[in-house]
């Protein structure tokens, strides 16, 4: 008889929602990868628009142009802002997803270990009515080779 895990839907279900909490985790990490880049990003920005600011005003600029680049500036700093609340924000959801995705995982790993210890229970059953078919079988040889041994022998009757 085939091995036959009673739990193996439960099993199933628990892989797929592993396998969902790992998928949202990854999300996360991969949404907080791009804020974070989109910081590195604006503050490039800002160091190449001061450069090119300084560089503007040793050349002679106009009034306009300073309180452009100074909007500019702001906007980019509310942005960093925004983003900076935005990385915290994905960072705390990533650490409360991590959890979440652990404890599935740990869930999953509890019934894969009872269908492991279930199986070798299993398996040794198995393993001991197979030696005891072999026994029953050998028994059953050295039985007939006894019977055979103590048969009287009859001679050969001649048809002559």
């Amino acid at each position: 008889m085939a091995f036959r895990f009673p739990l193996q839907s439960l099993l199933r279900l628990r892989l797929a929602l592993e396998t969902r909490e790992r998928l949202l985790l990854e999300s996360l990490n991969r949404q907080l990868a791009q804020a974070a880049q989109d910081i590195e990003t604006l503050s490039d920005e800002d160091l190449r628009a001061r450069r090119s600011l300084g560089e503007l005003m040793g050349q002679g600029i106009t009034g306009g142009d300073i309180q452009f680049a100074i909007v500019c500036e702001e906007g980019r700093t509310r942005m960093k802002q925004i983003l900076g609340k935005k990385l915290a924000e994905l960072s705390l959801r990533r650490d409360a997803q991590r959890e979440i995705f652990q404890a599935a995982q740990r869930a999953r790993k509890v019934l894969e270990s009872l269908r492991d210890r279930l199986f070798e229970q299993y398996r040794i059953r198995e393993n001991r009515r197979e030696q005891q078919r072999l026994d029953d079988l050998n028994l059953l040889r050295r039985w007939a080779a006894e019977t055979r041994e103590q048969l009287p022998q009859h001679p050969a009757k001649s048809s002559c």
